[in-house]
């Protein structure tokens, strides 16, 4: 008797030789990697509603072998899977049938048993679980109290006193909060605090409001008057030649110090010069002391005395030699009594940050960095990090303005043309760089 074929179906399978025939195919999905698959669940006890429940089945990340983890969860129960010894050598699989191919698709799949768990009654497991935590606690404390050794006895009693009591210090919150508010009333705002001279700061005290760059970073915060004043630069002004005006200062190869000074030396004209004049040439000397300071090896104040005077007979002012001793060195006493000043890497930074001020000053805060790092036998990295730290912005100068202004200083390197080309101009409102975090290095 041929088979009844159902009016509605597709011709396809009307026009099947057999229909009876099914061909099986195992899929071959589980191949690919990351398989979930479909999952057979059986619930013994208690069947949530499944059009409102929602499973999610976790798995182990490395072993494929280990049991899978079948979870669902509703508002007063909680479902999760539990492994049965007796899936062991039984595999379930679920079918899948295709009338138009005539194929029988078995896809590998699992059976998982749903155990319900009240979550009330979850809560009550979990507080006898904390309270057994406790009275054990309890038991074993009172047992070393009674029967335990001296060593014990003093862990035990320690452990008392470092215990914090919850309810004890929600009576003391309130007072606590009132006796640091009355203790903090007089301490100094974070923004003020920033501002003022801070001796364990790299850079001079800043004004972090100023509106126009001389009032950024003071002078006076990096030489006083007193220091200032006490500077001659009698000798240098009498000098017949720029030549001779060169050699009366102590650290003459400066390149940085003498281009300014042989443009000094040019518009002074044979001239005395002006009260506005001295002043830029005496922060000039003290930025060549403070370049001369940073080639001494040894610290005492008669070797900087001796360094910082290049004629016996006119010697630098002790207020110049407390002043650089106190600021840019760290006083250790010895055994003899006698003070000793040592360069650390501080105020090695510390002396390098007050010179780049004293820079930016002199050149009206657009300073050009040509020999600066030669001079200081610094690299130019180091030298543009210094001046980043001071809030400057670095570009480059035109090759042609060092071709006509100091053509015997440039270089024939193309990349030490680049580096010193290099300017750095302070800009206002100051923006300071990010400081990098060291990460530790592992073992």
């Amino acid at each position: 008797m041929p088979p009844i074929l159902h009016p509605n179906r597709p011709q396809s399978i009307k026009n099947h030789t057999n229909p009876s025939l099914v061909s099986l195919v195992i899929s071959d999905e589980k191949l690919k990697g990351n398989y979930v698959g479909p999952a057979f669940a059986t619930f013994p006890d208690v069947q949530p509603n499944p059009s409102s429940t929602r499973y999610h089945l976790y798995r182990h990340k490395s072993n494929d072998q280990a049991p899978h983890l079948l979870l669902a969860d509703t508002k007063a129960l909680e479902f999760r899977s539990e492994s049965s010894a007796s899936q062991t050598g039984c595999n379930y699989m679920l079918g899948l049938q295709s009338h138009n191919s005539g194929k029988l698709t078995l896809f590998p799949t699992r059976l998982y048993h749903m155990r319900p768990i009240v979550k009330r009654m979850r809560r009550a497991d979990q507080s006898k679980t904390f309270q057994a935590a406790v009275d054990y606690y309890t038991a074993r404390t009172n047992l070393g109290t009674t029967f335990g050794t001296k060593k014990t006895k003093r862990a035990i009693q320690a452990a008392a006193r470092n215990k914090v009591d919850p309810k004890t210090m929600l009576k003391l919150e309130s007072q606590l909060t009132s006796t640091i508010t009355q203790n903090s009333t007089g301490l100094t705002h974070a923004q003020t605090q920033t501002n003022q001279v801070n001796p364990y700061q790299s850079i001079p005290a800043f004004n972090q409001d100023a509106q126009n760059l001389k009032d950024v970073y003071p002078l006076n915060n990096i030489i006083s008057p007193i220091e200032l004043n006490s500077i001659s630069i009698s000798q240098i002004v009498a000098s017949a030649n720029f030549q001779e005006a060169v050699r009366a200062l102590p650290f003459s190869k400066s390149t940085f110090v003498n281009n300014r000074l042989k443009k000094f030396w040019i518009d002074k004209s044979h001239r005395h010069p002006t009260e506005k004049e001295s002043k830029r040439l005496r922060i000039l000397v003290y930025i060549n002391y403070l370049i001369c300071a940073r080639h001494v090896r040894k610290f005492s104040r008669d070797s900087l005395s001796r360094r910082l005077s290049p004629d016996p007979l006119s010697p630098v002012s002790e207020v110049i030699v407390e002043s650089i001793l106190s600021k840019f060195t760290e006083t250790t006493q010895g055994i003899d009594g006698v003070p000793q000043y040592k360069l650390t890497t501080f105020s090695i930074t510390k002396l390098l940050s007050f010179l780049a001020a004293l820079c930016l000053i002199y050149d009206d805060f657009d300073c050009h960095l040509l020999g600066l790092a030669e001079d200081l036998q610094e690299s130019t990295t180091r030298i543009h990090d210094i001046f980043k730290s001071l809030g400057c912005r670095l570009g480059k100068v035109p090759l042609s303005h060092i071709q006509e202004a100091n053509p015997e200083s440039l270089s024939m390197d193309p990349k030490i043309q680049t580096s010193q080309r290099s300017v750095a101009t302070l800009v206002i409102p100051l923006v300071f760089p990010v400081a990098k975090l060291k990460r530790k290095k592992r073992a």
